[in-house]
């Protein structure tokens, strides 16, 4: 277990998924560039050189002391000849530190390779755009967000991250590596698929996060009585908390008699009903076993119908009311001549009705409540976050970096080097 030693940093954190904390705000660790040192993910790179929570970073008389320098903006690499792009090149810098297209890249090789087996220039180049997009968007905001977090530290709380990862580092070398960190380095590769000091930046990254959503965030976040009477008495949240009894219907409606002939053996024969319900002739979603579902007005899709008028033909209700779960009707026809029809009406099961008074419902309310709440004010943090490193960005796009010049180029590498036109 992972125990941050901040008084306002009250996480314990399983050493499994550490780069997935509060609402996925943490990438996990890059795979280095060629030649770089191993540990030099996108995201160390923009803050380890100067970091003095790194335990390998400044000796331990200086971490206590050292102040982590301002943000410069994140810049793009000056402006080169695409065919001068390669897998090695610097394609732009966050916090001042270069970021390398391998950083990128190399995690995406096996998707872009398939890719290019399977995809036409133009598709690989938008699924492309696409998928290295949202790595980089996820690589620079981790940068940025770890580095205002790390500034956000007091001397005493730095100090007493040093002496976490410290003790973190001997837990894992004496679980891993029975007191060899070479060893422990080997061992947690093959069990984890993360190096020793890829395992301790995730560590450090999440108690980072953690303690910044909780000093910076969680603060802002409030529910008043009044906002859980409200969120409870909304139409559509009023129907969730008090539910009308509802039945889940299957139908099967065909227009020959040998076809309800052919039905009826079916069923006789023991036939779950969904299954005869999707044979070729029958006229109500087949595709679907013939379920019967309605729409909200949300447009979301409802099993459950609701009330005792389900039909516009009154045989049929008359024939669902005397339904229990798990039964079906005898044949019903309706019409005569070319208008006739033959149906079978199931229902499949039977939802009970229940009233949820709002004194039981108020805790999950205001936990709603708070999650979206802090979905918006991160949200507003991550724009700004993004707008003072000098990115114009659209958080609403599906990919908020695709128009970036970093962005543009590393599709172009990728192009080059993995598309349907690359030499293997």
């Amino acid at each position: 277990m992972i125990h941050c030693l901040f008084p306002s940093c009250r996480v314990s954190l399983p050493l499994a998924g550490l780069c997935l904390v509060g609402l996925a705000v943490a990438g996990c660790a890059s795979s280095p560039a060629p030649g770089q040192p191993r540990g030099s993910t996108a995201t160390t790179q923009a803050t380890s050189a100067a970091d003095p929570t790194r335990t390998d970073a400044l000796p331990a008389d200086a971490a206590a002391t050292a102040t982590p320098p301002a943000t410069p903006p994140a810049t793009p690499a000056p402006a080169a000849p695409v065919d001068a792009f390669t897998i090695n090149a610097m394609i732009g810098q966050i916090n001042g530190k270069p970021l390398y297209a391998s950083t990128v890249l190399a995690p995406l090789e096996g998707q872009l390779r398939a890719w290019s087996s399977t995809l036409s220039p133009r598709d690989f180049r938008m699924a492309t755009t696409r998928l290295v997009g949202n790595r980089l968007y996820q690589i620079v905001f981790d940068t940025l967000f770890l580095g205002e977090a790390q500034r956000q530290l007091t001397e005493q709380e730095r100090f007493g991250l040093k002496i976490n990862l410290r003790m973190n580092r001997q837990e894992l070398v004496r679980r891993y590596g029975a007191g060899s960190e070479p060893l422990a380095d080997e061992e947690m590769r093959k069990k984890t698929g993360k190096g020793l000091e890829e395992t301790l930046d995730g560590i450090r990254q999440a108690i980072l996060i953690r303690k910044y959503q909780n000093d910076v965030i969680m603060p802002k976040i409030t529910v008043s009585r009044r906002d859980v009477e409200r969120y409870y008495n909304e139409p559509a949240n009023y129907e969730k908390y008090n539910p009308k009894p509802g039945r889940k219907i299957r139908i099967i409606r065909v227009g020959t008699n040998a076809q309800a002939s052919d039905v009826e053996r079916q069923l006789a024969e023991g036939k779950a009903f969904a299954e005869v319900a999707a044979v070729r002739f029958n006229q109500f979603n087949r595709e679907g076993g013939g379920l019967m579902t309605i729409k909200d007005a949300k447009e979301n899709t409802i099993e459950f119908v609701q009330g005792d008028k389900v039909f516009g033909i009154e045989p049929l209700n008359e024939a669902l009311l005397k339904l229990k779960a798990g039964q079906a009707s005898p044949r019903i026809t309706t019409g005569t001549g070319r208008d006739e029809l033959h149906w079978w009406v199931f229902v499949e099961a039977i939802s009970e009705g229940k009233h949820i008074p709002l004194r039981e419902a108020q805790l999950q309310i205001e936990q709603q409540i708070r999650g979206m709440q802090y979905l918006m004010l991160e949200q507003r943090y991550r724009k700004k976050l993004f707008e003072d490193a000098g990115f114009d960005i659209d958080l609403s796009s599906e990919n908020p970096l695709g128009n970036t010049d970093m962005n543009k180029a590393l599709v172009e590498i990728a192009i080059t080097v993995y598309g349907p036109q690359a030499k293997p």
